[in-house]
This record gives C-alpha cells, sequence and structure tokens, in this order.
C-alpha cells in the first residue's frame, strides 16, 4: 500500500491534535464492543460477568439460597451500572491507542465505524462521524497549522542554527 504524503501529514496533525486535547473522542459501544470490530476481544465481555456469577455462586454454595441469591442480583446490578462503564472506559481507550498508533490503523477503525471526532467544546452536530465523514476534510479545516512535514521542520531548525 503506497503511502499519501499529504494524508499522512492530515493523520499527524489530528493526532498531535487528539494528543493536546482539543480534539473530542466519541465511540459507540455498543457498535465497536462486538465480533468484526478490529479491537474485540472476547475475554473483556466474558471475564468480568463470568468472575461475578462465579463469586455469587460459591456464597450460594456455602452460606445458603437466600445469601446466593441476594449475591447475584447485587452483583448483576454492579455489572449493569459499574463494570460496564469501566470496560466502556477502557475500550475508548484500547481504540484510542489502536488508532493513533499510525494512519493505517485509523483507517482500518474509521472505515469499520463507531466513532466521531469533534472540536473540544464544540457543538456536537458539527462532529464528524465514521465511516461517512470525512476526518481529512476536518483535519485540514481544523488543524492546518498542525500539518507540519518533520523534515522540513528539522531544515528550518538547521538554518536557523546556523
Amino acid at each position: 500500500m503506497k503511502i499519501n504524503k499529504a494524508d499522512l501529514l492530515k493523520f499527524k496533525a489530528l493526532k498531535t491534535a487528539i494528543e493536546i486535547k482539543k480534539v473530542d473522542f466519541l465511540i459507540d459501544y455498543n457498535f465497536l464492543h462486538k465480533p468484526g470490530s478490529p479491537v474485540y476481544n472476547p475475554w473483556d465481555v466474558v471475564l468480568p460477568l463470568l468472575l461475578v456469577i462465579l463469586f455469587s455462586m460459591s456464597l450460594l454454595v456455602l452460606y445458603g439460597i437466600y445469601i446466593g441469591l441476594l449475591t447475584l442480583v447485587l452483583a448483576l446490578v454492579l455489572y449493569v451500572y459499574g463494570i460496564r462503564k469501566i470496560q466502556a472506559k477502557c475500550l475508548k481507550s484500547k481504540i484510542l491507542k489502536y488508532m493513533l498508533k499510525n494512519h493505517i490503523c485509523w483507517g482500518e477503525i474509521w472505515s469499520f465505524g463507531g466513532v466521531a471526532i469533534n472540536i473540544k467544546g464544540g457543538e456536537i452536530r458539527n462532529s464528524v462521524i465514521a465511516p461517512e465523514g470525512d476526518w481529512k476534510d476536518f483535519a485540514v479545516l481544523n488543524f492546518a497549522d498542525l500539518m507540519i512535514d518533520d523534515k522540513k521542520e528539522e531544515e528550518n531548525v538547521e538554518e536557523t542554527n546556523s
């Protein structure tokens, strides 16, 4: 696959904007947390639920049916309202880390969908939503000042030092 230099500069500008927190990065948890997603891992889904159920079942065996059922109900409430929120935060950081690795990974997730980018503090209707939205235009319109070629920047530094 041939690397388009202009697209690489756009990716670097967007990556820099995300790293300096000029961009809000939004994900659709239910869309990305399923088989077929490039970052999906079934153990991320199964393991927390399995641990909660095994803990409840062990209390059921040790202390009786009432304690076991009460623990099971409380554990499932904890899973729905606590653990899933933690899973969503972990998935967001995992996706962001994967997407910022390089422009190929970015394109893979973007073409899959389930993510959106928006200017920090901007209106949500101005978001660029994958895969329909054009992240390249978004980067050019909002972060043209960050689109600097590293080689040209190094040459300018050398000229100034001479």
